[in-house]
């Protein structure tokens, strides 16, 4: 993804005040687009996104020192798997 990419993705969300969804509770994936998801996890470092109902996990652009970074993936509007961000495991 290009910079110019990630910075429209990144005024789009900020425009449509995803901040505010985000704090209800957990984005459901199905709902943006890759590259919205993607930009909304580096702008907010760490995202709750849900792929199904009750099926969730935590979405982060940078894993602590000690952990290992794992590449998430979940489901987007606009393709059926899409690198998010990073899970932390534990070393």
């Amino acid at each position: 993804m290009s910079l110019r990419h990630l910075l429209a993705a990144s005024a789009f969300l900020a425009a449509t005040g995803l901040p505010a969804l985000a704090q209800q509770g957990p984005i459901p994936s199905r709902s943006l687009t890759c590259a919205q998801l993607q930009a909304l996890v580096q702008r907010q470092g760490r995202v709750l996104i849900s792929t199904a109902p009750h099926i969730y996990a935590t979405y982060v652009n940078n894993c602590a020192p000690r952990d290992i970074p794992s590449p998430g993936y979940v489901p987007a509007r606009d393709t059926p798997q899409c690198v998010v961000g990073y899970t932390c495991l534990a070393k």
